[in-house]
């Protein structure tokens, strides 16, 4: 079942709805707009299902996706990124995961649902593609298992970087023209987005940040999210908050750590940020830890029936005073929430 909930009230937005026969959901995201969720199970073809959500369909008839497709045959899906590029015909998105980058445009007029693969060109594709960051238009920045950098126009590889052997678990836009990448090594590289040239113009290590837990106790990191200059990043032991100054030298005072949770009863296994500042963390204790990063405590936690395996945010709408955005949890099951 997938559930839509207002992460502020907790209240449920839509009644449950069914559409995946897979033991459980794997990714799950909104298009930029939060007009529809896009979720994707773990059957052999990794189903993709679209749902709208905005405006709100009628409650009293069942929801039914209103596109599906393959998503990957034969291949894991990790993740989906919505572009936010303004297209007043298509909505654009991309899904990502085992050797393979996919890029998708949904039709705002029919719901008409067309993909291409991505090309790494001669370079080939990594063994799994780990996060994808749209740049502008059509230049697209994607991350690999093994280190590798790939960056993209119009659908095809134009450069190749190689920052280390250890896997990137996120990309953030920065300013001016430069990218932050954070490594499963706790290592922060600042690199241009130029795609034809550059390198990288700074790092510096997490581990030397005051409060940053002991190198025995820490575990790589798998995920992480960006709001603004915050950084939260998650592993199966720690769950971190870094305020970032910007600067590329190595050691800056304007650089903070907080430990948000440490040890969970069982393993964080996602993570999700909205622009508002808040955090989610799903793990596979059942729970989703609602943080808000500007503030001193995790929030809440919202407690599931299924192990958490995917979260989502949709933004708040400049049209709609009153939506905050919307979040989709997924897990085992097919269960969403």
């Amino acid at each position: 079942e997938i559930f839509v909930w207002d992460h502020q009230s907790l209240d449920l937005k839509l009644p449950a709805f069914r559409y995946h026969i897979s033991e459980r959901i794997v990714a799950l995201g909104f298009t930029f707009s939060g007009s529809h969720v896009i979720s994707v199970g773990s059957d052999r073809e990794a189903t993709l299902a679209v749902w709208q959500v905005l405006p709100r369909p009628d409650v009293k008839k069942p929801m039914v996706p209103v596109a599906t497709a393959s998503a990957f045959g034969g291949g894991a899906v990790l993740g989906v990124v919505p572009d936010s590029r303004v297209d007043t015909h298509m909505h654009h998105f991309a899904t990502f995961g085992t050797g393979h980058l996919k890029l998708w445009q949904l039709s705002k007029h029919n719901n008409t649902i067309r993909a291409k693969r991505a090309s790494f060109a001669s370079w080939g594709a990594p063994e799994v593609v780990t996060c994808v960051l749209y740049v502008r238009g059509d230049r697209i920045v994607a991350g690999g298992k093994g280190g590798e950098l790939f960056f993209f126009e119009g659908g095809k590889a134009v450069r190749k970087m190689q920052l280390s052997k250890h896997q990137i678990a996120g990309l953030h836009p920065m300013r001016p023209a430069s990218i932050m990448a954070v490594q499963g090594s706790g290592e922060v590289c600042l690199l241009t987005a130029n795609p034809k040239g550059g390198g990288s113009s700074g790092d510096f290590e997490l581990a030397d940040l005051s409060g940053h837990p002991p190198a025995w106790a820490c575990t790589p990191i798998s995920s992480c999210c960006f709001r603004s200059n915050k950084i939260v990043t998650q592993s199966s032991t720690h769950l971190m908050l870094v305020t970032s100054d910007g600067s590329s030298q190595r050691r800056s005072n304007g650089r903070r750590l907080k430990l948000l949770t440490t040890q969970p009863s069982r393993a964080p296994t996602c993570l999700a940020a909205q622009s508002s500042g808040v955090v989610a963390s799903g793990a596979m204790d059942h729970t989703v830890r609602l943080i808000k990063a500007n503030g001193p405590d995790p929030r809440h936690g919202v407690h599931f029936p299924q192990a958490v395996t995917t979260v989502a945010f949709s933004e708040p709408s400049p049209q709609r005073p009153h939506h905050h955005g919307w979040l989709a949890i997924g897990g085992f099951a097919g269960m969403a929430g």
